[in-house]
């Protein structure tokens, strides 16, 4: 187990005043089977009034609004984790169903049911995993994430937030949110529940992006980072899962004003001892 001391700084300059602003924030991590969380502090400014929510999907979220002109909003976001490399077990009230179809974000193009054919047959797939790696979808995902890492290249600038699988798939590059994506539409085209995770990790100096593949053979969610091509250890923390980025988005708003913006995010995450 590591104590991960983290922070999400997220700060937007506009060129002229705005109001009415609304506006919503996944940057909470939670408690779950492989994390605790020992410390949280927000702060937001300016801020009228705010309340702590669940999303249906059970991520927390920040609610809030300020109404008086401005021209900047910061969150900053920081605390402390305990994460261990638990994986999760299923439980009696998770429903399954909402993982395993596409989105609009998740769905297979002609392309990409192509290369589907010639990578991941079965056949080729039991002949490529590796002697330790059993035929299910844990095994199945990890020899995917393989492939997609050694055929797909990570730039930005290529991708939007809006882009789809299969747009990003046509392209063969895009960022983390591409790669869950891609990796989440050939695992729902075999039928297997998986879901899309935003959070942070070790080395990142921003939000990160990764999947979870429900395998029934254990009844546990694995979780696979195809940006990296890494399973998922005690150097990620979880803000939020959903079906897709729609579901996860850290920051939102809304505001009345024909402003500009100049948006800056700064994460840092690091390991520090913990004395209990």
């Amino acid at each position: 187990m590591k104590c991960l001391a983290f922070s999400y700084d997220n700060k937007i300059e506009y060129d002229s005043q705005v109001n009415q602003h609304y506006f919503s924030v996944k940057a909470l991590p939670g408690d779950l089977a492989r994390q605790i969380v020992k410390e949280l502090k927000i702060e937001v400014d300016p801020i009228e009034d705010s309340s702590m929510s669940q999303d249906g999907f059970g991520n927390k979220i920040l609610i809030g609004h300020t109404f008086a002109p401005h021209q900047h909003f910061h969150v900053l976001v920081e605390g402390t984790v305990l994460v261990s490399d638990e994986r999760e077990r299923w439980k009696e009230n998770e429903n399954l169903s909402l993982f395993r179809g596409p989105t609009y974000l998740t769905a297979m193009s002609k392309e990409m049911k192509q290369y589907e054919k010639q990578y991941f047959s079965p056949e080729q797939i039991k002949s490529g995993l590796a002697d330790y790696m059993p035929f299910d979808a844990f095994g199945i995902a990890d020899f995917m994430m393989k492939q997609l890492y050694q055929d797909f290249t990570y730039e930005k600038g290529v991708t939007k937030v809006n882009t789809s699988a299969s747009q990003a798939f046509s392209f063969q590059k895009g960022v983390c949110q591409d790669y869950a994506h891609i990796l989440l539409a050939f695992l729902r085209d075999r039928g297997y529940p998986c879901r899309y995770v935003s959070g942070l990790m070790i080395g990142e100096g921003e939000t990160h992006a990764w999947i979870e593949v429900f395998n029934e053979a254990d009844r546990l969610w694995y979780g696979l980072d195809p940006t990296n091509n890494l399973w998922i250890d005690e150097n990620y923390i979880v803000l939020a899962r959903g079906r897709d980025y729609r579901d996860c988005v850290v920051h939102k708003g809304r505001f009345l004003g024909a402003a500009g913006q100049t948006q800056s995010i700064k994460v840092k995450v690091e390991e520090i001892e913990w004395s209990k």
